[in-house]
């Protein structure tokens, strides 16, 4: 009697290790597809992908500026970095 309840409890056992290890297959399975899933819908986002430079359509749409306001805008920003930047004069760092 001692004997066969031993082997249901190490058959219990048994079951209950197969049942998680089914359940941490399914999760890891489940992960992996979602992972899946995330990467494919990153990799058709043009805006993101390096590889599509020049074809990305970021160009398109409304624009409020005119060329001349560009060009103006550029001079300001081009002298506001002039202005905080510290040039560095140094042969050894310029190499």
């Amino acid at each position: 009697m001692y004997l066969r309840a031993e082997r249901y409890n190490v058959n219990e056992e048994r079951a209950k290790e197969n049942g998680m290890d089914q359940f941490i297959r399914r999760i890891t399975g489940s992960i992996l597809v979602l992972l899946l899933a995330v990467s494919m819908a990153a990799a058709k986002d043009k805006k993101k992908d390096p590889d599509e430079i020049g074809n990305r359509d970021v160009g398109k749409g409304l624009n409020w500026y005119s060329l001349e306001k560009e060009i103006a805008l550029g001079k300001q920003l081009a002298q506001d970095i002039e202005r905080q930047a510290k040039i560095v004069d140094d042969p050894v760092i310029a190499e």
